[in-house]
Formats: structure tokens, C-alpha cells, sequence
């Protein structure tokens, strides 16, 4: 007989997610059974709403600029879903940082409750030639 945890989908967590590299990330997670889908974004970008009709995901509004706001968020959902030491969120994908404190802010709310954090960032790709 197989535990609980065998059959219990691995949940991940994206902050960000409403365009560009998160909205192709958020889509294709979304599209395997085998992962429960929440993000987190602010819910400002007016001209690409369309992440909110992703089937099989949870959306969760939230101010990452406001250390207080974010730290509750991710404490609650934490707590809602049953997420601890034992019971890890598989993947924290990270898109929508702009300054350290918003990474501290995350990862102080998070410590012990994630596999992998995970910081990406478009705005700091550059290409050389040789």
C-alpha cells in the first residue's frame, strides 16, 4: 500500500507569473497532473490578464513590495495547505523581484517550507557576441 504522500500532488509556488518567461512557466506546470499550481502576482498588469483563465492553478493577490503583506500571504497559504519541514512545497519559482528585500522577504517567510527557491530574472539577460 502506497503512503499519502505518494498520491498527494507536488504543489509549487510562483510569484509572478503573468507574462513573458512566468506566463510560459505557469502554462506548462499547469498542463502536468502531477503538480497542484499556485502564484502569487499583484494583479496590475491590465494588458495580460489572461494568466487567470489558466485551468489548474490558484491564484493568490498579493503586494510583494509590502514585507508585511507578502510575509502574511505566504504564511497563510503555507499554513492553509499544510506546508512545514516535513511537508515542503516541491519548487518556490521566483519572477517578480526587483530590490534584496523582496528575495529576504520571501525567504524568511518560506525557511524550511521549500525543496527549491528559485530567483529569475528577464530584466538582467544580456547576450555577447564573440
Amino acid at each position: 500500500m502506497e503512503g499519502q504522500n505518494s498520491e498527494r500532488k507536488k504543489r509549487v509556488l510562483i510569484l509572478g507569473g503573468s507574462v513573458f518567461m512566468g506566463l510560459s512557466t505557469l502554462r506548462k506546470l499547469a498542463g502536468h497532473t502531477e503538480y497542484e499550481v499556485h502564484y502569487i502576482n499583484r494583479g496590475r498588469n491590465h494588458w495580460n490578464n489572461e494568466v487567470r483563465n489558466i485551468e489548474n492553478t490558484h491564484f493568490s493577490w498579493g503586494n510583494r513590495r509590502d514585507r508585511e503583506d507578502i510575509t502574511k500571504l505566504l504564511q497563510y497559504l503555507s499554513k492553509k495547505l499544510g506546508m512545514s519541514e516535513t511537508n515542503k512545497w516541491e519548487a518556490v519559482i521566483d519572477f517578480s523581484a526587483f530590490k534584496y528585500h523582496d528575495i529576504r522577504s520571501v525567504y524568511d517567510a518560506l525557511k524550511g517550507k521549500t525543496k527549491l527557491y528559485l530567483f529569475i530574472s528577464s530584466g538582467k539577460l544580456s547576450f555577447e557576441r564573440e
